[in-house]
């Protein structure tokens, strides 16, 4: 590890994140099932921390920002992440809808 990647100190950033239109979180592959909701062990919703800080990373490329605080693997060259984050628990009970007979139709998309 180079001398500016040594660990110096952490920050610590407690928020809430308001939905602005329903979430669904998946693999992001192109499956033909359904995607199920991720529960916990007492069936309650939650996001996981991983699709939450790949997307926060997918942002920071977006915008330009240096996303090595997320790590990387290169080659025989690899960081571990920097970015340490908890599973998302909703603070109010998640409302989970299903929609039975709504498919997307794979070769038209629609």
């Amino acid at each position: 590890m180079s001398e500016d990647r040594k660990f110096k100190g952490k920050l610590l950033f407690r928020g809430e994140l308001e939905l602005e239109s329903p979430i669904l979180v998946g693999s992001g592959e192109d499956d033909v099932t359904d995607n199920d909701v991720i529960k916990d062990h007492n069936g309650k919703a939650y996001i996981p921390a991983t699709s939450f800080v790949g997307a926060l990373r997918s942002e920071f490329i977006e915008r330009n920002i240096d996303a090595g605080v997320f790590g990387y693997s290169n080659g025989d060259k690899s960081m571990q992440s920097l970015f340490y984050c908890k599973d998302l628990i909703p603070l109010n009970e998640a409302r989970i809808n299903s929609r039975d007979g709504v498919r997307i139709d794979n070769k038209t998309g629609i």
